[in-house]
């Protein structure tokens, strides 16, 4: 079923529409903001792979420059691995979306983000994360959201909604903030020296700009959405738990305590299997054993006892030498070697994404 919305962001036109592009997917969704477009698509298995006990979550962001109007040449005539902006949005999006999926859910899923264009003038992260929100929550994937994103600026004191990639070089604040309608989920960015109000003005201005965007959702999710998917969690013995802790206590705090160079930790590489248990089949025996070690663990670094009969720390050196410094550290058996130099503005690293050209260590 096709539908397409509109609303008014930061002065510009942003637009959510579905039911036109990737129909085999579960959920799809074309966002545009300014002249900038984006496809998002997201697929989830129906079956749970074996002897896993977490959320195997894709995210792909694919940017290509004909979304920019170029042809790639120079040195490389063709587009190879993903470059830092791709593999730094990629990570955007899952950071605010992975805890959103309700606990429990272990299908495969994967997100698709396309950008199809861009005006060079509007960034494609944040419309590329409520593209990727807006197809999850149009698909029957189990999903907590919806979910938006802005970035803040900040030039001559006053706070800029979703500031334009040329008003950046003159912002002190650049940040890029998820959330939920009643809670921010994410935060990523950087500012120049400014104080903590600053910030949190920051932060309560862009809460409260995104409640359209969540609207926006909704209204969608109403109209062209489907009925979400019904999943059945795994159910562990936690009688089974009891045993492992009971059985292997002992060994457990005794492996943890011997040192890392021993061999006597064989323990950690062949999992207990409870024949005699009747749950003792399957992935929860050693889910079991890693519950537990995880357990003990924990409780050794709350300061019972340090892991692997460690040390404190032994020795620090520090020399400066031509170029910058070097230093070292010795914790019981082990030399950490640490090495510092000092760079110019000729070593810049220099980055080519869609919109420009610039150098690592800028706001922008």
């Amino acid at each position: 079923m096709y539908r397409k919305l509109e609303i008014q962001l930061a002065g510009r036109t942003l637009s959510l529409e579905t039911g036109r592009l990737a129909k085999q997917s579960h959920g799809a969704v074309l966002a545009q903001y300014g002249e900038t477009v984006v496809l998002a698509t997201v697929v989830s298995a129906y079956q749970s792979r074996d002897k896993i006990d977490f959320l195997p979550l894709t995210v792909d962001y694919q940017e290509k420059t004909f979304a920019a109007g170029r042809i790639p040449g120079g040195f490389f005539k063709r587009e190879g691995r993903p470059t830092e902006k791709e593999i730094l949005t990629s990570r955007l999006i899952d950071r605010a979306m992975r805890p959103l999926f309700p606990k429990g859910y272990d299908k495969e899923t994967q997100i698709v983000v396309n950008v199809l264009s861009i005006d060079r003038e509007n960034d494609s992260d944040t419309l590329a994360l409520i593209a990727t929100s807006a197809a999850l929550e149009v698909s029957d994937i189990p999903y907590e959201g919806p979910v938006a994103a802005v970035r803040m600026g900040r030039i001559d004191g006053k706070l800029i909604v979703n500031p334009l990639i040329s008003e950046l070089e003159e912002s002190d604040i650049s940040l890029v903030i998820a959330a939920k309608p009643d809670s921010i989920v994410m935060l990523e960015g950087g500012a120049q020296v400014v104080d903590e109000e600053a910030i949190l003005e920051a932060l309560f201005t862009a809460h409260e700009e995104m409640r359209p965007v969540f609207e926006l959702q909704q209204e969608l999710r109403r109209l062209a959405g489907k009925p979400k998917r019904e999943f059945a969690k795994k159910e562990y013995d936690l009688s089974l738990h009891s045993a492992v802790q009971d059985r292997m206590s002992a060994d457990l705090e005794r492996a943890l305590k011997i040192d890392l160079f021993k061999k006597d930790r064989r323990i950690f590489d062949e999992p207990p299997f409870f024949e005699d248990h009747e749950a003792g089949v399957g992935v929860q025996p050693d889910f079991a054993f890693e519950q537990s070690n995880g357990l003990f663990t924990r409780r050794n670094l709350k300061g019972i006892s340090r892991l692997s009969a460690r040390k404190p720390l032994l020795a620090f050196e520090f020399e400066l030498i031509v170029g910058g410094g070097h230093g070292h550290s010795i914790v019981a058996l082990r030399l950490l070697l640490g090495r510092q130099i000092a760079g110019d503005d000729v070593l810049f690293h220099r980055v080519i994404s869609l919109k420009s050209k610039y150098l690592i260590g800028d706001l922008t």
